[in-house]
């Protein structure tokens, strides 16, 4: 998929000098649109299936905007976190070892 980084690419890119801020930046700058992607895509699910969410929550209009923000933002919360926590083990990888190859 063009865009998402490769550990060769990355080892590249710590070998040439660059810090482990900058790249969790770079990685973190490539999560964002793909999560608000996500979030937005899964509001519109939830408000066309609203007739049949309806009969599954209890006392929760389907089209609660309380719900639905606090549903995207912790959906959108924990996506951002595990590409965090990704980011920052891939900035911790040892350039040689990335681009030695097999």
């Amino acid at each position: 998929m063009p865009g998402w980084r490769s550990h060769e690419e990355i080892g590249v890119r710590l070998a040439m000098g660059a810090t482990p801020r900058q790249v969790i930046a770079m990685v973190m700058s490539e999560s964002v649109p793909v999560v608000a992607a996500g979030v937005v895509a899964g509001l519109a699910g939830a408000l066309l299936l609203g007739r049949y969410l309806e009969t599954l929550l209890f006392e929760v209009a389907p089209t609660d905007p309380l719900s639905a923000a606090l549903g995207g933002s912790a959906a959108a919360a924990l996506a951002l976190l595990t590409s965090y926590i990704t980011a920052r083990s891939a900035a911790r990888i040892n350039p040689l070892v990335a681009l030695r190859t097999d």
